[in-house]
């Protein structure tokens, strides 16, 4: 972020760190204190202050709250505690120091790099383990519990920089004993990691986490997209349709066998699946051996270090700054409100503590002419202040505003006034002061837009932002050499020599190309661009663009004219 977070207190914890917004809550570093010296780092799940009013919500957090506690396992994230502070409902839960898959594989997108093989199979065979155990809980009487994650997406997939693998976000979990459930055909979760029964809005059972993890590796594996579409109901008949290409059509590293694997997971028919999550994750043992998970893992810990190095600093140091301002404050002794018996001795020459003199007794003709004093004293008094807050203007706090930003693509980040507020698609901040604000939209292989926004009182501004269809601004040209009036250039007695111009420097634009569910080789003007999606410079002009899969069984080309400082974009249906 462009600004550091400054610590404060919530309650029994105290904040040190942000670590992100979403459309729904706020995420912190806290840490909470004891005697002797006894401290421990946790993340604090905050609802966002609008959503506190929403009872269905605050249901579901409450949901989340009641069913994760339950689950004890080392692949799922641990909770300690709930509760409710100044209306805002908040969660206490273990911290994984690390990043979750999503911003593991945008930082690989970053060095054009796959995910390795084996890492991308054992984090998924570590999620299974998770899930199986979800899966299969039951109460303190033996009964199943049948319990549901639902929302299986790489965001809430955490790995730590130690290896570890941990679930995150039983959010929209469907359990047995929740306060608040939905309705079947009532969609609840990320469309695009959907089970083509979820999709259907049909009841949801394990095997819906067995796809959705499914989609997570073949994602892992390829470093794409697999149901990205322009809306979500195109992505939902997608995810219903089946025909899914393997991974190994994108990725040509990937092996027949783990294909295999995969596409199973990825049966558009239940029956057809793993008939568990225990199934899937011994085959994907299966898979990794010889190798074991641990030895895995230590490789894959010695990965993370390495690819994210400078965040992990910033990170420490950003811990370490917030926690010294943290245990300032909660060393710091608390405000006495003394207020001892101080009482003037008239006897003495000043003021002695708890020595209250006998007062003398008051003259009773003296008594009445002081109180029509005060009287009249009180009432001139009273009459000043009247006249002056009539003739001074009342003064009014200012209210805080609220954004809402809906972005394509769906992982650009938003920042107001120079501070990262969230990631797309859905992204809301309260409390930001009024007037006009800096908004910038960016993503990796987009162009960034920049745009302000005056914010008014007590409103919720919404923008919707497509970076694919932004335009770069062009520069003014420069005016032509003014001649004096009433002079022709040639005979000007000023005019410089005639020096010929040299030639012209081409002019320049953006292309961006992409193919829509897949992938395809590029060919610009006939010249190897590599493969999709791509974006770059390219010279203003007509230009034949062509993206071909022989695999996908597709060959298409297109024109296209690129303008000075313009983006162009081409979508290819295959």
């Amino acid at each position: 972020m462009a600004t550091r977070f400054s610590p404060e207190v919530f309650g029994k914890y105290y904040l040190v760190d942000k670590i992100a917004t979403g459309g729904m809550a706020e995420i912190f570093k806290a840490k909470s204190y004891s005697h002797a010296g006894f401290e421990k780092l946790l993340v604090i799940k905050r609802i966002l202050q609008h959503h506190s009013e929403n009872e269905d919500f605050v249901k579901m957090f409450i949901d989340e709250a009641k069913i994760s506690v339950q689950l004890q396992h080392p692949n799922i994230v641990h909770i300690y505690d709930f509760g409710k502070l100044h209306s805002n409902c908040y969660i206490a839960m273990e911290c994984v120091d690390g990043k979750d898959v999503k911003q593991i594989l945008r930082k690989l997108a970053e060095r054009r790099k796959y995910l390795p093989e084996e890492y991308a199979v054992f984090i998924a065979h570590d999620a299974l383990a998770g899930l199986d155990y979800a899966h299969k809980k039951t109460n303190l009487q033996g009964a199943p519990q049948n319990i549901v994650h639902r929302d299986m997406s790489p965001s809430n997939l955490l790995v730590s920089y130690e290896g570890d693998v941990k679930v995150a976000d039983f959010g929209i979990a469907k359990a047995e004993h929740r306060a608040y459930d939905t309705k079947d055909g009532v969609l609840k979760g990320k469309f695009e990691y959907m089970s083509p029964e979820q999709a259907r809005g049909k009841a949801n059972h394990g095997s819906t986490d067995v796809f959705s993890t499914g989609i997570i590796l073949w994602e892992m594996l390829t470093g794409r997209r697999m149901f990205k579409t322009d809306n979500d109901l195109a992505t939902l008949e997608k995810i219903k349709s089946g025909g899914y290409p393997p991974p190994s059509v994108l990725n040509p590293h990937i092996s027949t066998r783990l294909d295999e694997i995969v596409m199973k997971a990825l049966a558009v028919d239940r029956a057809d699946r793993y008939p568990s999550a225990l199934a899937f994750e011994n085959a994907l043992a299966a898979y990794l051996a010889p190798n074991t998970p641990s030895a895995v893992k230590r490789s894959l810990s010695d990965f993370l270090q390495e690819l994210f190095a400078e965040e992990r600093a910033q990170e420490k140091l950003n811990l370490e700054q917030g926690s010294e301002i943290a245990i300032d404050l909660f060393n710091r002794p608390e405000d006495l409100a003394l207020e001892p018996d101080w009482q003037e001795d008239l006897n003495t020459a000043g003021p002695t503590l708890h020595q209250a003199p006998v007062p003398p007794k008051p003259n009773p003709l003296i008594v009445p002419l002081i109180l029509a004093l005060i009287g009249v004293a009180a009432l001139g008094l009273w009459m000043q202040m009247g006249k002056k807050s009539a003739d001074e203007p009342t003064i009014v706090q200012p209210v805080s505003a609220s954004v809402h930003f809906q972005v394509e693509p769906v992982d650009a980040f938003v920042y107001v006034n120079d501070i990262q507020i969230g990631a797309g698609p859905d992204i809301w901040k309260t409390d930001l002061p009024v007037g006009t604000a800096t908004i910038r939209v960016e993503s990796v292989g987009f162009a960034t837009r920049e745009f302000t926004m005056n914010l008014r009182e007590a409103t919720e501004h919404t923008r919707r932002v497509v970076l694919a269809e932004l335009m770069v601004e062009t520069e003014t040209p420069t005016p032509p050499n003014r001649r004096r009036p009433g002079v022709a250039p040639e005979t000007a007695t000023d005019a410089p020599p005639r020096i010929a111009p040299p030639p012209a420097a081409p002019t320049f634009g953006k292309l961006s190309v992409n193919v829509r569910g897949t992938w395809g080789n590029l060919l610009i003007d006939g010249t190897p661009k590599g493969t999709t999606p791509f974006t770059g410079d390219l010279k203003t002009g007509r230009h034949t663009v062509r993206v071909f899969n022989e695999a996908a069984g597709f060959d298409l080309t297109q024109q296209v004219t690129v303008k000075r400082g313009e983006t162009e974009t081409l979508a290819f249906t295959p």
